[in-house]
């Protein structure tokens, strides 16, 4: 009977090992080999289109990048609104 729960245990002990290596460890640290590597290679060509979708539609973002000539105070100002209404406030 012990050899069953050792084996037991080493086996529940090596799917957790598995487990925390592809997905993280905790809540605190959830980046683990699958996140770090293997997504970041295949979502890099998604990542780059999504940043140049947001420089062209949100370029300057106003109050971060200096200030950009022909560029009035209300153009920036909505340039805020805008983000914060797409993105952060459920209006």
């Amino acid at each position: 009977t012990i050899v069953i729960i050792s084996s037991v245990g080493g086996f529940f002990s090596s799917l957790s090992g598995i487990y925390v290596f592809l997905f993280g460890a905790s809540k605190l640290a959830p980046w683990g080999f699958l996140q770090t590597s293997v997504f970041n290679c295949l979502c890099t060509g998604y990542r780059r289109e999504f940043v140049r979708k947001l420089k062209n539609r949100y370029e300057p973002i106003p109050f971060v990048s200096g200030r950009i000539k022909n560029v009035t105070l209300e153009e920036r100002v909505q340039s805020i609104e805008n983000l914060l209404e797409e993105y952060y406030l459920d209006t």
